[in-house]
């Protein structure tokens, strides 16, 4: 590889401080609000940035047993995950004396930031060309959990810019990080008013001001849902479909092994209901779209025909993938969430209060469009880190030189 004029090759080692290792106490998995104490989770590093609210509330009682609090100018690496995670590193944009690493983390400085920028190291080791060299460098029999050792790490190379050059290319690059936030911020904001809302208008506690005069009445499940059992193919040749958690869809099942022949199978058909019965109390639900109808699935995914004059099939799927849903189904699962198969007959035998078909569209038109802007922002989010990681591709490896003191950098 030709190396860009006036750039120089480094060891990280070379650069960087001997990077300092967190602490991780057996905590609940609940976020910290405000100034509370919290340890990073692993998921915390996203696209070179350290999300400091992805963490796990610490009490004040563990204090002195924490150890290594992010500060402004860190570099915080990833020293063990998943072959795909491994590595991840980001950048901390200011002190966070109640944020800390847990232990599989990493802290770690640059020795002279009259030569190295900060912002522009961890933007480089973060990037699509530079990861790799990361996971190469990670060890591990496990299939998947990888880690890496601080001498396999800081043994790693790098190219490395005049000091004005990293800056400018920090800086373009930050734009779009910038970018990235406050689209990420809104999408937050509109993902917590639509479950405001899933709250409010699934369970009657705010109506339209035309339904206001008209009751909910109890209902089973059964009563507007009837199970299918169309034969299918055998297990060999089903073309099998799968239910996301969380309410997030029905989808074609990825598998590389081939199903048994004698597993019995069941066609499918677009518009039912179907849902996981392992997997209920995580929200498994959801309808079969076009694309799968004639797809199919064992009895572990069964499927329902539902009544068009009793249930809105929107309404219905967002009633059942509200949180507070299937939270509130576990003291009925009894054995815990692993554990309990929810059954149809069971799921049919549950209770409760429908409005009348007219409320039930207009609920689900009010979601729908709440959906519809989450979708529109998401597109805009993974645009946005497209555009980035096409610019890293080019500025971070010197194919494209930035201006820098009124000059354009040749390569």
């Amino acid at each position: 590889m030709k190396i860009p004029k006036l750039w120089k090759e480094a060891e990280l080692g070379d650069i960087l401080l001997q990077p300092e290792s967190g602490y991780s106490p057996v905590l609940e998995d609940s976020r910290p609000i405000g100034d509370e104490l919290g340890v990073l989770k692993l998921s915390a590093i996203v696209d070179g940035s350290v999300k400091v609210d992805d963490a796990k509330r610490a009490p004040r009682s563990v204090l002195n047993t924490l150890k290594c609090s992010l500060k402004d100018g860190g570099i915080i690496v990833t020293r063990s995950n998943t072959p795909e995670l491994v590595g991840a590193v980001g950048i901390v944009k200011k002190d966070h004396p109640n944020r800390f690493l847990p232990d599989l983390m990493w802290q770690t400085f640059v020795k002279d930031s009259s030569r190295v920028d900060p912002g522009w190291l961890a933007m480089n080791l973060s990037s699509t060309q530079y990861r790799p060299k990361i996971v190469a460098a990670a060890a591990g029999t496990s299939g998947s959990m990888k880690k890496i050792t601080k001498k396999s790490f800081l043994r790693l190379k790098v190219l490395l810019p005049p000091l004005a050059e990293q800056r400018r290319i920090a800086e373009i690059l930050s734009t779009w990080d910038a970018a990235i936030e406050q689209t990420e911020k809104l999408l937050d904001a509109k993902q917590r008013r639509k479950r405001a809302l899933m709250q409010q208008l699934l369970t009657g506690k705010q109506r339209f001001r035309e339904f206001q005069g008209e009751g909910w009445k109890k209902a089973k499940f059964g009563d507007f849902m009837t199970e299918s059992r169309l034969p299918g193919s055998n297990g060999a040749s089903a073309k099998k479909m799968s239910v996301k958690l969380y309410g997030l869809g029905v989808n074609p099942k990825s598998e590389t092994r081939m199903g048994s022949k004698n597993t019995k199978y069941f066609r499918r058909k677009a518009g039912q209901f179907v849902y996981s019965k392992l997997d209920f109390l995580n929200g498994a639900f959801g309808i079969v779209p076009l694309e799968l109808d004639g797809w199919e699935s064992t009895l572990d995914l069964p499927c329902f025909d539902l009544s068009e004059k009793k249930i809105v099939p929107t309404f219905l799927l967002s009633y059942v993938t509200r949180e507070e849903f299937y939270e509130n189904c576990i003291g009925f699962a009894m054995g815990g969430r692993k554990a309990r198969r929810v059954s149809p007959s069971e799921f049919m035998a549950m209770s409760l209060k429908l409005p009348s078909l007219p409320e039930q569209q207009k609920i689900a038109t009010v979601l729908n469009t709440a959906d519809q802007e989450i979708v529109q922002l998401k597109d805009q989010l993974a645009a946005l880190r497209k555009q980035k990681q096409g610019l890293m591709q080019v500025l971070l490896t010197g194919k494209v030189r930035v201006k820098v003191g009124g000059n354009i950098n040749d390569s």
